[in-house]
């Protein structure tokens, strides 16, 4: 299994990072005179679909803010979610494969991080005249993504109700091992701290299990975990666990509110 830490991880974390600090350079014309990505539509490798829309804006699933596009040659440069101060909060530096319809690269977020990024295309809207590419795709795209991918959708899916600067508490990850285990943990805190979250931190909460008499590793009931929690000081809590195997493993989390013990988010991610 790869272990390599994960940058700004994937479209969930896109959607939830929040400042803005980038700046189209001078003579960027957005998407004029191109008729090749005029009208496309593409998806990503965590499943978003962008529009290309003529004279170079932008659709992205996740803001209805302005958002714009350009190439030169086959350098395609995309800026989303522009700010009332005319910033936007990311850009991704790809370059287009017109043989293979993808294209691939960089997408960098304004907190500093930064993730590879696929788009593939998917189709043509119906101002274009194009017909879509008659290749099909051959596997759903969740089959496609890995445990990374799991993670960065799990992660978004699980908190996507949940505050920002909340405290949260990952209480225990339940895995094949304990590697997979730490890296499950750990890649949850990296994208959540980065997301604007506060994570309460493991030796704190194996110190109050030891001290409470609580078991000291592996699932708890609920209320075990609850009560970890709020001794913790976390506003929520998240369990999780990897269950089956090969085409049918997932990755499943629960978000619980230490106030209420009421689930406010799960995810289920295929990988």
């Amino acid at each position: 299994m790869k272990t390599k830490r994960l940058l700004s991880i994937g479209a969930a974390l896109l959607i939830m990072m929040g400042c803005a600090s980038f700046q189209p350079p001078e003579g960027f014309q957005p998407g004029e005179s191109e008729p090749l990505l005029e009208g496309t539509r593409w998806k990503d490798n965590w499943g978003n679909t962008y529009q290309f829309k003529a004279g170079g804006d932008l659709i992205v699933p996740w803001t209805s803010n302005h958002s714009i596009w350009s190439r030169t040659g086959d350098a395609v440069t995309l800026f989303w979610d522009r700010d009332s101060d005319g910033l936007y909060r990311g850009r991704y530096l790809l370059t287009y494969n017109a043989a293979t319809q993808m294209m691939q690269g960089t997408a960098e977020t304004s907190a500093g991080g930064s993730m590879q990024m696929i788009l593939k295309r998917v189709g043509s809207s119906a101002q274009s005249g194009e017909a879509p590419p008659q290749t099909p795709v051959e596997k759903p795209v969740e089959q496609e993504i890995g445990v990374e991918g799991a993670l960065a959708k799990g992660a978004q899916e699980t908190l996507k109700n949940v505050q920002q600067k909340s405290n949260i508490a990952i209480v225990y990850i339940t895995a094949p091992d304990k590697s997979t285990t730490d890296f499950i943990t750990g890649e949850l805190e990296y994208i959540w701290v980065n997301a604007g979250y506060t994570i309460i931190d493991r030796s704190q909460l194996d110190r109050l299990r030891r001290e409470q008499d609580f078991q000291l590793s592996g699932e708890v009931d609920d209320e075990t975990a609850v009560s970890i929690g709020k001794i913790a000081g976390a506003d929520i809590i998240v369990t999780g666990r990897i269950d089956g195997e090969g085409n049918l493993r997932r990755l499943r989390l629960r978000a619980i509110d230490t106030q209420t013990a009421q689930v406010v988010g799960v995810s289920s991610e295929r990988y």
